[in-house]
């Protein structure tokens, strides 16, 4: 439940991308861009809620869940992993339904689901609860390596990693830090301290973010500019 909130943003565009790019397909027209730019934002929260998660996990489980679930925070660590990974897979998946080509996404989710039944097992016996979580974590690398894969031989240009990506992934690794040192001086003993850490690492998160993403900040400038709160924004902003 903690990490839910990562996959909105993966979930809502990957949900228009797929007629976007069966339109296009269907025209004739390049979808390589679609495609790049979906996936350079999908993680865009996945990200700070994983650092958020390594900063402080025991805190975050024994302050939301009680004492009695301290032994979880290790899951939620390697659950924030997953959710990472499964923004992307999302909008590929997407992209090659968009394709027409929903028989490949049928075939790679059978034979994850098979590898991560077999792991998990075996994980399971070995680790205990984490294994199960461990296992899916691998299954869902393999459907995204398989699914990559496909859209790169499939679609010439598409961009997997790409720079906003790693500007999100700087500016977690920032927020991690500093959330992580402020935690050194104040422990987490209730909502209020919890609160008080949550929102001092969204802020430096989204701050650093806006600092160094020049492509965010013109998406943010485009989206204001010619909306309803333009008159309400700084124009500054709208020249983004």
């Amino acid at each position: 439940m903690l990490t839910l909130p990562a996959t909105f943003i993966a979930t809502l565009a990957a949900s228009g991308l797929m007629p976007r790019v069966s339109k296009l397909t269907s025209e004739s027209k390049p979808v390589a861009q679609e495609i790049s730019n979906t996936l350079s934002f999908a993680s865009i929260l996945a990200v700070p809620i994983f650092f958020g998660a390594l900063a402080f996990p025991t805190a975050l489980v024994i302050t939301v869940y009680g004492g009695e679930f301290e032994a979880a925070a290790p899951l939620l660590v390697v659950l924030a992993i997953y959710r990472i990974i499964s923004t992307q897979t999302t909008v590929l998946r997407k992209s090659i339904n968009g394709l027409d080509h929903p028989s490949v996404n049928m075939r790679i989710s059978a034979i994850a689901l098979s590898f991560n039944i077999i792991l998990g097992i075996i994980l399971t016996i070995r680790f205990g609860a984490v294994g199960v979580i461990i296992a899916t974590i691998f299954a869902e690398c393999l459907i995204y390596v398989s699914t990559s894969y496909f859209i790169k031989q499939k679609i010439h240009g598409v961009t997997l990693v790409s720079r906003p990506l790693l500007e999100q992934i700087g500016a977690g690794l920032i927020m991690f830090v500093t959330v992580s040192g402020i935690h050194g001086f104040i422990p987490v003993q209730s909502w209020v301290d919890l609160s008080l850490l949550l929102t001092i690492g969204a802020g430096t998160y989204g701050f650093v973010l806006l600092l160094i993403s020049d492509r965010l900040r013109y998406t943010i400038g485009s989206i204001l500019r010619g909306s309803r709160l333009e008159q309400f924004v700084p124009k500054p902003v709208l020249r983004w």
